[in-house]
């Protein structure tokens, strides 16, 4: 899933929306058609999931991880029909390319999704604080 919708790089060509290169290498208009309006929660109403209450009193900047990991959600979803709640508790303690409770960024989680995976909230709740990281949260009692 990652590796064909997601990128951590930075090597981004350039915008190719009113242009189509062709097998021939031969630029062809393209015509694209936009619809006037697009609701996803009409085309998905089984994956949408109530906004994650992080409650008053935290004082943790998570949104980064909150909102990268609802993307993962919904693609998972959308190919699958199953929510899934991911640990955003799990990037703000584990993840050493982000700053835990002080902000990080979207990339990053998708990076670390790419090489560790993402774990469910269940299993690693959110508490508003960072943590050290709980180096046996993955293995099995």
């Amino acid at each position: 899933m990652f590796m064909s919708a997601l990128s951590d790089s930075n090597q981004i060509g350039n915008c190719k929306t009113s242009k189509h290169l062709q097998a021939d290498d031969a630029w062809e208009e393209m015509e694209i058609e936009l619809p006037e309006s697009y609701d996803w929660r009409e085309k998905y109403p089984q994956c949408v999931q109530p906004v994650q209450d992080i409650g008053a009193g935290f004082n943790c900047s998570s949104s980064y991880a909150m909102a990268s990991l609802g993307v993962v959600e919904d693609r998972i979803c959308m190919g699958s029909n199953q929510t899934v709640r991911l640990s955003s508790q799990e990037i703000i303690d584990c993840d050493d390319n982000e700053f835990g409770c002080e902000g990080g960024y979207g990339n990053k989680v998708f990076t670390w999704g790419k090489k560790k995976g993402f774990i469910s909230e269940e299993c690693y709740e959110y508490n508003g604080k960072q943590n050290e990281c709980e180096v046996d949260h993955l293995e099995s009692n």
